[in-house]
């Protein structure tokens, strides 16, 4: 109980919905909260509009799950429609002290896939919305099938990958064409995301010089026959 009468009176915008049930979404909060105290922001910044971005995620976070631990891997399998160079990927980290691992794995077509061509580790202070870059960029031929392959590790929160799906009355615009991410335990089993929906997980490309850059989403069979032969070249490798 605070040691003193005084009470804002608040406005839940969420109105009498279970956000704001009581009070019909009207709350008091003492003078003497401390918690008010602590505040948070976005700053926005200019997009730089020469880098292209692979995303199945517009929208951004929608929900998170997970495989009944702190530990998950997830990845996001595109098609290459120009060449460029990518230089950074990103995705959510959902607590404190997230440790993640980013790898680009390039050449996934017919025959062996040449494996990593790039990663980057850390962990993260604060949970959010991360873009690590690159040690070094990885370059992109059109029509190469890439992909992004995340582990992440939540600390005390079981659902680490973040994805974005069609739910009502907030989603419902986003599409979904399954068959484009997949997820793992333990990196090596993999399986479709399906119905789901899609995770949040980014890839950044440079344009080649000549003005011509690369991006987009991958599509159609081609990105579902992608999947299949990056889940079937990742049998028997390497844990990542």
């Amino acid at each position: 109980m605070p040691d003193n009468n005084g009470a804002w009176l608040i406005r839940n915008s969420y109105g009498s919905g279970p956000c704001g049930a009581h009070g019909d979404g009207y709350f008091y909060v003492s003078y003497e909260e401390g918690s008010f105290s602590d505040a948070c922001v976005f700053v926005a910044g200019w997009y730089a509009a020469a880098e292209d971005v692979y995303e199945y995620d517009p929208l951004g976070s929608v929900r998170s799950f997970g495989l009944e631990s702190e530990t998950a891997c997830g990845a996001n399998v595109f098609t290459a429609k120009r060449g460029g160079r990518i230089s950074a990927a990103s995705f959510w980290a959902n607590a404190p002290g997230t440790s993640y691992e980013a790898a680009v794995e390039t050449g996934l077509a017919e025959g062996s896939p040449r494996g990593t061509a790039a990663s980057v580790s850390g962990v993260t202070e604060l949970p959010g919305y991360m873009r690590p870059e690159l040690p070094s960029p990885v370059y992109v031929m059109a029509g190469e099938k890439f992909s992004v392959v995340l582990k992440l590790t939540t600390p005390g929160y079981n659902f680490p990958l973040a994805y974005e799906y069609a739910a009502d009355d907030y989603s419902e615009k986003a599409v979904n064409n399954p068959g484009k991410s997949l997820y793992s335990a333990d990196g090596e089993i993999w399986e479709i995301m399906g119905e789901r929906g899609y995770l949040c997980i980014k890839a950044y490309c440079a344009p080649e010089r000549d003005g011509v850059g690369c991006g987009g989403f991958g599509g159609g069979m081609a990105a579902l026959a992608a999947v299949a032969f990056f889940a079937a070249s990742r049998a028997g490798r390497k844990r990542f």
